[in-house]
């Protein structure tokens, strides 16, 4: 096998690419456009969901309640000792932002 790391150039065919993906466990497909090109409706990625909605109820025991423009806050009673959450998000565009 070509050491690729010594300034040869190596053409591979995409026939040649598709089989080594194949060897080393990789599917082959076209990209479609979408958000969710990752097999979202799979069994296990559902199962995860619901774990996932089950840790994010009991963290959210600990978050604050942001009120219309953030100007009144409803803090959750803590026990000694615990600390509150904040969840911090980020607008979805920055996904898309470099495509094309």
């Amino acid at each position: 096998m070509p050491n690729l790391d010594d300034g040869l150039s190596v053409k591979l065919s995409e026939c040649t690419v598709i089989w080594w993906m194949k060897i080393f466990g990789h599917n082959y497909r076209e990209a479609t456009k979408g958000v969710y090109m990752d097999g979202h409706e799979r069994n296990d990625v559902i199962a995860y969901r619901g774990q996932f909605f089950a840790k994010m109820a009991e963290h959210e025991k600990r978050m604050p309640t942001f009120i219309d423009d953030c100007s009144d806050v409803i803090w959750p009673n803590l026990q000694n000792g615990e600390k509150p959450l904040i969840f911090v998000t980020h607008d979805e565009s920055i996904f898309h932002a470099f495509d094309g």
